[in-house]
């Protein structure tokens, strides 16, 4: 059975950093369909086209009708499509009130497209995302990966202390189930690799094991990671 298709809208003032943002986002899902659009307005003025995405991208700072704004139509039209702003300025302001208008994650322009496409594969799966550079300014809503970590702790065995299993490490789990080594993931997380090397050595701990395929198999079992 064909896999569902991905639907994906760019809203830019610059064509080019649309048409850009375009080819990485390619490469988000197996079936992607990306549409572009260079003001709010257009998109505005056909509804329907909002309603059927699977996922938005809107650039915060553009003539007329900016990001902040579209945010806010949305919210009054009740349109919940997962929104992410993009912006070539990580103004901590700009990037907590759009948070506040409902957007689900912000992207730098300048993100490596690895990042990039690992924060919005979070957010097409009911998470949030921002950098993490920039996360510790703000409190996500991450309670399912909360909740996956209380999982563990509370049907460890008797007697067995389990370490907190923080959001990140949870991401570095996630990305060794896919294969990735701890270089790749320092790129994708934005971290370094001794950030990564210490997040795995926790896992180790939590799970008691000595391995990357234990742990993630341990992961596997515990459904903090699903196949």
């Amino acid at each position: 059975m064909p896999s569902r298709t991905t639907k994906i809208l760019i809203i830019d003032d610059h064509q080019l950093v649309a048409d850009g943002l375009a080819m990485i986002l390619s490469r988000v899902s197996d079936h992607v369909t990306i549409s572009t659009s260079y003001n709010v307005r257009s998109v505005l003025a056909d509804e329907p086209l909002v309603r059927r995405q699977d996922l938005i991208l809107v650039d915060l700072h553009m003539p007329t009708i900016d990001g902040f704004s579209f945010l806010q139509a949305l919210d009054h039209r009740k349109i919940t499509v997962p929104t992410v702003v993009i912006s070539g300025v990580e103004d901590r302001r700009d990037i907590r009130r759009a948070l506040e208008l409902g957007a689900c994650g912000f992207i730098p322009k300048e993100l490596p497209s690895a990042q990039m496409l690992y924060g919005l594969r979070r957010v097409l799966s009911g998470q949030r995302y921002v950098p993490e550079h920039l996360a510790e300014f703000f409190q996500l809503d991450c309670m399912e990966k909360h909740r996956a970590a209380n999982h563990l702790e509370s049907n460890a065995p008797a007697g067995q202390s389990v370490p907190h299993i923080r959001e990140r490490q949870l991401d570095v789990l996630e990305l060794m189930h896919e294969g990735h080594s701890n270089i790749d993931i320092a790129n994708i997380l934005g971290i370094s690799e001794s950030t990564v090397k210490s997040h795995v050595s926790t896992l180790f701990r939590a799970f008691g094991v000595t391995n990357r395929t234990a742990c993630v198999r341990a992961g596997l079992a515990s459904n903090l990671i699903r196949t």
